[in-house]
C-alpha cells in the first residue's frame, strides 16, 4: 500500500471543512456513519432503515441523522422494497477510513492533472490505468471507483461490479499547476453542499426546486414546491420519465412506450431528443436524467453504440440513473434469439456486453416483454404501480397554482363559512356503510407470469381489485385493533392476510405447491378504511408527534369491542 498522507484540505478561511465536520460529530453519529458504510462495502447495498430503527429507537436514529443533514446521509428508496439510509461522498469521508479515502482522491486528481499536461487529448481512463498509475491494490481501486462515482468527480463513464472507467472532469483544466490538490478537492466535493438539506424523503420532496433547466423546451409545465399551501388536483400533475434503450432496432417498441406514458400522466423523454451520441450530448442527457421523476430502460437484442470509454450510452444512462437514486424500471425481451438478425449483436464482444448489461438490469425491478404491444402494456402497468407506491414530486402547469391574493381570499371565505356553520344546528345526515356492505381494495401482488416456469424466473407486479365486506375486513385486523397499533402496522397486517387468502386460491387453482408471494396495499387506502370505522365509532385514533412527523395509532373503542364480540358470536353459532 502506498504511504498514507494526512489530509490538509482547507477552505477559504484556511480550515478543512471535513475536519470541522468531524470535530462536531457525536459518538452515535460517527457510529452510524461507519455502520452504514461497512454494510454497503460488505453487501453492495445500503442498510434498510427499519433494520437500523429496530436496533435503536426510530426517534433516536432520526434525531441523530437530522443533525447531520441530507448532504451527509439521506433516506432513500429505489425499486426494491423498503427505505434505506445511504451516505453521500461527504458522509463516506467522515467515516473512520475517510482520511485515507481523501488521500486516495487527491492522488486521483494528481494523476489526471499529470495526464492533462502530458496528453491533453486523452479524456478516458480505465480502472487499470489508476491501478497501475497509483500503485493501488484491487480492493483499493474498487473503492476509488465508488468514491469517484459518489463524488461525481468525472464527466461520465461506466461503473460495474468488476470494472469501471471515467472521462476526466472539466475541472481538471482549472487545477493548480503545482502543489497540493487538497483544497481543490474539497472545493469540488462541497460545491453543492447544503448543511440544511433534509434527510427524509418527504422533506426533500417538499423542497423540490421551483425552476428547471428544461423550461426552454416549452412543455408548459413547471416544477412547483410541494409545500405550497394549495391543494393541487392530482389529475393535473405530470411526471417526467426518461426512456433509455437502443434506438434504430426499437423504434416501433418505443412508440408503444411513449404512447403508454402519455396515457399515464407522464412526459416521456429520451433518445428522440438526443439523436447524436457524443460527449456534448451526454452532458445534456445527464442533466435531463437528474430532473426526471422515473427512469425506464429497455433491453432487447442490441447493446448499442459505444462511448470513447468503451461503455454503451444506454448502459451509461442506466448507471447514472442508479447513481442518482432514481426509481428504475427495467424491461427485458423474453426471447431475444427470436428477433431478426438485423436487431441482434453480430460480434461475440457485443453479445457479451449485452448479456452483462442485461444481467445488471435484471437486478432492479424488471419485467419481461415479447412484442411492442406487450411492452407498452407492461410499461403502463409498471408506471401506474410506481405512481401509487413510489410517488414523486412531478410537474404542474404554473397557471394551476393560485397566486397569494387568491389564497388569502379563499382562506377568508373558509373562515366565514366555518363561522356560519357554528351558528347553525343542522342534524347530521351522513350515513356510513354497514358491516354487510362490501368495499373494493386495490391490491398490488408480486406474482408469476407463468406458474409452470421454475421459481424466481418470471415475476411480475400485477394490480387486482379485491372485494370484501366491512365485517370480514374488521375481523382481519382484530388482533391489531385489540392492542394499539400504528397505521403502517395495520397495513402490514391487511397485506399479510390478503396474501394468505390469495395464496390458498392459487393452490386450489393449480393443484400443486405454489411459490409464496407478497401483497401490498397503499397506506392511503388503509387510512380511509380506519377513518370509516372511526366514523362508525368502532375504533379510536391517537396521534403521536415524534418531533419529525406525526404517526397515528388505532384501537377498538368500547363500542367496537362489543361489535366484535357480536360478530364472533354469530360466526361461532353458525
Amino acid at each position: 500500500m502506498t504511504q498514507k498522507r494526512k489530509a490538509t484540505s482547507t477552505n477559504l478561511r484556511g480550515k478543512s471543512r471535513l475536519d470541522e465536520l468531524r470535530k462536531h460529530l457525536t459518538p452515535l453519529q460517527r457510529e452510524l456513519l461507519n455502520e452504514f458504510w461497512q454494510h454497503y462495502r460488505k453487501n453492495a447495498k445500503w442498510p434498510l432503515a427499519r433494520t437500523i430503527h429496530s436496533q435503536r429507537s426510530k426517534q433516536t436514529v432520526k434525531e441523530c441523522l437530522r443533525g447531520l443533514g441530507g448532504d451527509i446521509v439521506l433516506e432513500n428508496q429505489d425499486s426494491s422494497p423498503g427505505r434505506h439510509y445511504e451516505l453521500t461522498i461527504i458522509g463516506v469521508l467522515l467515516t473512520d477510513a475517510g482520511r485515507d479515502y481523501f488521500s486516495m482522491l487527491t492522488r486521483y486528481l494528481e494523476f489526471l492533472r499529470k495526464q492533462y499536461k502530458e496528453a491533453p487529448e486523452r479524456l478516458s481512463f480505465s480502472d487499470k490505468d489508476f491501478r497501475d498509475g497509483l500503485g493501488l491494490s484491487d480492493e483499493q481501486v474498487k473503492i476509488l471507483g465508488e468514491l469517484v462515482r459518489m463524488g461525481r468527480l468525472w464527466s461520465g463513464g461506466g461503473h460495474g461490479p468488476e470494472s469501471w472507467n471515467v472521462q476526466a472532469p472539466d475541472e481538471v483544466e482549472d487545477l493548480p499547476e503545482k502543489g497540493s490538490l487538497d483544497q481543490a478537492l474539497e472545493g469540488m466535493l462541497f460545491r453543492w453542499f447544503q448543511a440544511s438539506r433534509p434527510v427524509s424523503i418527504e422533506e426533500r420532496q417538499r423542497q423540490s426546486p421551483a425552476t428547471s433547466f428544461f423550461d426552454p423546451l416549452k412543455i408548459n409545465a413547471e416544477v412547483v414546491p410541494s409545500d405550497i399551501p394549495i391543494t393541487v388536483d392530482a389529475l393535473k400533475r405530470r411526471y417526467q420519465v426518461f426512456v433509455s434503450s437502443t434506438y434504430e432496432d426499437l423504434k416501433e417498441e418505443r412508440q408503444h412506450v411513449l404512447q403508454a406514458l402519455l396515457e399515464t400522466k407522464c412526459i416521456p423523454l429520451g433518445m428522440e431528443l438526443f439523436p447524436a451520441a457524443s460527449v456534448e450530448q451526454w452532458q445534456l442527457i445527464r442533466r435531463v436524467i437528474e430532473e426526471c421523476d422515473y427512469y425506464i430502460v429497455i433491453v432487447a437484442g442490441r447493446y448499442g453504440s459505444l462511448s470513447e470509454s468503451g461503455v454503451g450510452y444506454t448502459e451509461m444512462e442506466f448507471d447514472y440513473a442508479v447513481s442518482m437514486g432514481k426509481p428504475v424500471i427495467g424491461f427485458y425481451h423474453k426471447n431475444p434469439d427470436s428477433l431478426p438478425g438485423s436487431k441482434l449483436e453480430k460480434t461475440d464482444a457485443g453479445r457479451e456486453r449485452l448479456k452483462a448489461f442485461a444481467d445488471k438490469v435484471k437486478k432492479k425491478l424488471c419485467r419481461p416483454w415479447n412484442s411492442p404491444a406487450e411492452l407498452g402494456s407492461a410499461v403502463k402497468s409498471a408506471v401506474l404501480h410506481e405512481l401509487e407506491f413510489n410517488p414523486r414530486p412531478g410537474w404542474i402547469r404554473a397557471d394551476a397554482v393560485l397566486d397569494s391574493d387568491a389564497v388569502e381570499k379563499l382562506k377568508q371565505k373558509i373562515a366565514d363559512l366555518e363561522e356560519r356553520l357554528k351558528k347553525r344546528k343542522v342534524p347530521p345526515t351522513t350515513t356510513f356503510p354497514d358491516g354487510a356492505e362490501s368495499v373494493v381494495l386495490n391490491i398490488a401482488v408480486h406474482d408469476y407470469v407463468d406458474p409452470e416456469l421454475p421459481e424466481g424466473k418470471t415475476w411480475q407486479d400485477i394490480e387486482i381489485e379485491y372485494k370484501i365486506t366491512w365485517d370480514k375486513l374488521l375481523l382481519l385486523v382484530k388482533d391489531e385493533l385489540l392492542q394499539e397499533t400504528s397505521l403502517s402496522g395495520i397495513r402490514k397486517a391487511v397485506a399479510s392476510h390478503l396474501a394468505k387468502h390469495l395464496y390458498s386460491e392459487r393452490l386450489q387453482n393449480f393443484g400443486k405447491k405454489y411459490p409464496e408471494f407478497k401483497c401490498s396495499i397503499a397506506l392511503s387506502q388503509v387510512d380511509v378504511v380506519l377513518k370509516t370505522l372511526m366514523a362508525r365509532k368502532l375504533v379510536t385514533l391517537r396521534v403521536v408527534d415524534n418531533g419529525f412527523d406525526q404517526e397515528t395509532f388505532w384501537k377498538f373503542t368500547p363500542k367496537g369491542l362489543q361489535y366484535l364480540a357480536e360478530l364472533q358470536a354469530v360466526r361461532s353459532s353458525g
